[in-house]
């Protein structure tokens, strides 16, 4: 319960009977308004705060910055107040200072008032000066400390129980991309990506340009058979190729938007030939089977993906792939 910024308040309140003795009139009902306003609202508080309810910080808060308005306007302000603004002051004053009296004593507050010595407080109004312009009202030379405590930002039940994160992480993400890959023929497949807290996830991909690779037997790129013989062909080939390859990717900013990822992975690409009676064979040295790596950077756009690397596979191809996360 914020009782001790209450007293604070109170305080600084009840110092406004210090006398406004000048201003011009159309200031000083303005002036008057406000300082009504802000007593009443003191006057409700100290109700709340004496039936043992709490009282909210933001309504403290909001309280202590319209003082600071209130002293900004009188530090601007000029004239003298009238006889009927005079008494109108008195009657805020009396109706306000018991309330100040109750909250005193029904809730033990503590608040910390300094007053220098040159500034004595004033009980009395005196006389009319012609100061046209006053300083802030039984504020000179004073200073009002009112700090939020814990009590007043957490509830009793997080309040030695829940410690306050240092971050704000993201929550664990999916992502799914189709990629494109460019080497000697194309290859086309997807990447699954998993990223928790926006740090640090891992991924998988596949890709294959989708065409088999099956061959009865085996042939240099000379012509010859493989264990013998001479390949008499009819002109008609094809190229296959696919990978697998999964790694990590890694945040390598702040804010999370880029990273890079890198992976290992095993892979193939054939090149076969047909001969004459139909039957296909591999061309040994223009076909590749075993280890294959990649790497590359991503970009990480509220639900946007995009992606762009290099593969390895036998031969070096290039990747680049759109997606979305979720």
């Amino acid at each position: 319960m914020p009782v001790k910024h209450l007293r604070s308040i109170l305080i600084v309140i009840l110092l406004f009977s210090r006398p406004w003795l000048s201003g011009a009139q159309e200031s000083w009902d303005k002036v008057l308004d406000r300082y009504e306003d802000i007593c009443g609202q003191c006057i409700q508080m100290r109700k709340l705060v004496t039936s043992g309810e709490s009282v909210k910080a933001s309504s403290v808060t909001r309280l202590i910055a319209e003082l600071n308005s209130l002293r900004s306007q009188l530090q601007i302000a000029s004239g003298s107040m009238t006889a009927a603004q005079r008494r109108r002051f008195q009657k805020i004053k009396d109706s306000y200072e018991p309330a100040g009296q109750a909250v005193t004593a029904r809730t033990r507050i503590r608040a910390k008032v300094y007053q220098a010595p040159s500034a004595p407080l004033v009980t009395s109004e005196p006389a009319p000066a012609p100061r046209t312009v006053p300083e802030v009202p039984a504020l000179a030379g004073i200073s009002c400390t009112a700090s939020l405590s814990e009590d007043v930002l957490f509830t009793p039940a997080r309040r030695g129980q829940t410690k306050v994160p240092e971050a704000v992480v993201d929550y664990n993400r999916f992502a799914i991309l189709a990629i494109a890959d460019w080497g000697v023929r194309p290859a086309f497949g997807f990447l699954g990506l998993y990223r928790w807290s926006g740090k640090t996830g891992v991924y998988t991909s596949f890709r294959s340009n989708f065409i088999g690779s099956d061959a009865s037997y085996s042939v240099s790129s000379s012509g010859a058979i493989n264990g013998g013989g001479v390949f008499w062909g009819n002109s008609v080939e094809r190229y296959s190729r696919w990978n697998v390859t999964a790694g990590l990717d890694v945040n390598v900013g702040k804010n999370g938007l880029w990273s890079i990822f890198g992976g290992a992975g095993y892979g193939a690409h054939h090149l076969t030939w047909q001969d004459d009676a139909g039957n296909w064979a591999t061309v040994s040295d223009y076909s590749y089977e075993g280890p294959a790596a990649e790497a590359g950077v991503m970009l990480h756009y509220r639900s946007l993906c995009l992606m762009a690397g290099a593969c390895w596979c036998g031969r070096l191809s290039f990747t680049t792939g759109l997606g979305l996360s979720f």
